[in-house]
């Protein structure tokens, strides 16, 4: 018998209530997530039903509440959804809408507040400058690294009075305005204190694996992101609140001991995507599908469903399957901010460098050079910037013309396409330049480079999405050493993000890039053996089954089924549950690979 209760008390239902529900693999999907479940149905209007729903059809009640948590749907005991209860009418019935709630409906909002915080023990300067340092360890959770917002320029945005228009004291300016997160190469350490039009704030990025795992906690039950070099993705939207004061801490005020404590809280870094967007695009990206089963979420990558090998056994088939083929479709992928069917073309008229250094150590000719840059498959410009003073020191501009993240993908207009189309796009790097008071030099600076991410952002505006970036460590500088004070430095360090798996020196840091093709890239890292199946024929079906409570409670979308000596995933599946029985399912189910022999399929009947 169907039971529908609220904090555990049991609703009234008509005999002939009729609730259907469609369970959608979010394996086939585009969303990548489960959809929330919502369901229409009536309740009669008894003394029981009025009292639990608050007497909704009091007219003289100022207020209404009109939804309904922690509802419970069972049948014979076993517990089949949990969600919440909307009022839709009252008349003669009641009209109630049903949907499954919690990390669905957590995925709607932005991240912000404080979801994650950092007590420090006050305000002032050190206390803040060590826990920016903390970043810098591997094993904490936040993580910092220079880049540079490229809406200020070296020279026309600082007010003149240094020589030649430079900034000096350490960087100070670049802090404010040049930068996000400027790290002194010098101090070895993030520059803080500033006193030009903004403070010199630092905006720490999660790792992606702590951001979702203390979004979700303990409902998290598989996160991808915590192993592997995924687990150095980060994420970071570059924004500040501004109401926070000082150094990004937020006052909150203690009634109890009348002072204030302060903390750090990576939500306000944060762009204004929602969350479920955010992770349908790491979805795309990293080809993987959300499962929600029981209020818990797992995260798992297409590529392991497709490779697995074990099976269920489906449910008891009643009469024939009905089947026909689907023939094979496009895969498409790639970031929409990166896109470029022609990208080989583009590529093609340009010589090649190998690494980021060799353009580094190319001498521009008049007009400038441009080179396609192998190890990260940028095309890059440099040029020498004309001086107005022969006494300046050297300066070179340069610019990405082609980022490296473009997807060469063309479209076949002939197949359907099954999109991997991701809105969150990686950070782009370029070579800038840093500098120093060199007394040896005698206009007081010296300049070196480094390879960093670049933006061109306004810090005040909250940005519509926030960027990824691999987060290496530390890292050399292209420029590796200066003298200060008559003393050789060695090497100059700084800590690197980049989606590229090389660093400007041409040295490989690991299996794993943010670009789409090549030998480390996401296709062949990620997408390949889901990409083969999609863009190959298979056979469709639908057919009658029938399903016990336990069953519909324990079904795996994620599993592949035996049925007909053939392997399925199943597509769909569609109940009504009624007042005292649950209507034979109609399921919806596509040929699996059968990795057992190491065929696209079983090659059994039908």
């Amino acid at each position: 018998m169907l039971r529908i209760t609220i904090n555990g008390d049991s609703l009234d239902l008509s005999e002939d209530i009729s609730i259907p529900i469609i369970y959608e693999n979010p394996l086939f999907s585009n969303e990548r997530i489960p959809v929330t479940k919502s369901l229409n149905f009536t309740l009669p209007q008894t003394s029981n039903n009025l009292k639990l729903l608050s007497y909704p059809n009091r007219i003289n009640k100022t207020t209404h509440k009109k939804e309904f948590t922690n509802v419970i749907i069972r049948f014979q005991s076993i517990k089949l959804l949990e969600g919440i209860i909307t009022l839709q009418e009252i008349g003669t019935a009641i009209k109630v809408a049903f949907k499954t709630y919690g990390l669905l409906d957590l995925m709607k909002s932005p991240i912000d507040g404080d979801f994650y915080k950092v007590q420090l023990a006050d305000s002032n300067d050190s206390t803040y400058s060590n826990f920016m340092k903390d970043c810098l360890d591997e094993n904490e959770d936040l993580r910092l690294a220079p880049v540079r917002n490229i809406q200020y320029s070296w020279k026309d945005d600082w007010p003149e009075n240094t020589l030649y228009d430079y900034p000096s004291d350490d960087g100070e300016k670049a802090a404010e305005l040049m930068y996000f997160n400027f790290y002194n190469i010098l101090n070895s350490e993030f520059y803080l204190s500033g006193s030009f039009n903004y403070p010199s704030y630092c905006y720490p990025a999660p790792p992606v694996w702590f951001l979702l795992s203390e979004i979700f906690g303990s409902s998290l039950i598989s996160n991808p992101f915590d192993s592997g070099l995924l687990r150095k993705l980060i994420i970071n939207g570059f924004f500040q609140d501004h109401e926070l004061v000082p150094y990004t801490l937020k006052k909150v005020w203690n009634e109890v001991t009348s002072n204030y404590d302060y903390f750090i809280a990576p939500g306000m870094y944060q762009s204004s995507m929602p969350l479920g967007d955010i992770i349908k695009s790491l979805a795309k990206i990293f080809c993987q599908s959300v499962f929600i089963k029981n209020n818990k979420l797992s995260i798992l990558l297409n590529k392991s469903l497709v490779l697995d090998a074990s099976m269920k056994k489906a449910p008891k088939l009643i009469g024939e399957l009905t089947h026909w083929k689907e023939n094979r479709k496009t895969y498409r992928y790639g970031y929409s901010d990166y896109s470029d069917e022609n990208l080989d073309f583009h590529i093609s008229r340009y010589s090649t460098e190998q690494s980021i250094e060799d353009i580094f150590n190319l001498t521009p000719a008049s007009n400038g050079s441009t080179k396609y840059i192998s190890d990260t498959n940028q095309v890059i410009t440099k040029k020498e910037i004309s001086k107005d003073d022969p006494g300046e020191p050297d300066r070179f501009d340069y610019e990405v013309l082609i980022t490296g993240f473009e997807s060469n993908e063309i479209l076949q207009n002939e197949n359907e396409t099954f999109e991997a189309i991701s809105d969150l796009s990686p950070l782009v790097n370029n070579v800038h330049p840093f500098w120093t008071d060199d007394k040896d030099v005698v206009d007081g600076i010296d300049f070196g480079y480094w390879y960093v991410p670049e933006v061109a952002l306004d810090r005040e505006i909250r940005q519509q999405k926030p960027f990824l970036a691999i987060n290496w460590g530390i890292k050399d500088a292209l420029t590796s050493s200066w003298a200060q004070d008559g003393v050789v430095i060695g090497q100059v360090l700084y800590p690197y993000w980049s989606g590229h798996n090389y660093d400007a020196h041409g040295n490989r840091l690991g299996d794993l890039s943010l670009q789409w093709e090549g030998v480390d890239g996401l296709i062949a890292n990620y997408h390949q053996e889901f990409k083969d199946w999609i863009e190959s024929d298979k056979i469709k079906a639908k057919g009658i089954f029938l399903m016990t409570p336990l069953e519909i409670s324990n079904l795996d979308l994620s599993k592949k089924h035996s049925l007909k000596n053939k392997n399925w995933f199943f597509e769909k599946v569609e109940i009504t549950f009624r007042y005292n029985k649950i209507d034979a399912a109609r399921i919806h189910l596509v040929e699996a690979p059968d990795v057992s022999n190491g065929s696209g399929s079983s090659g059994g009947g039908l």
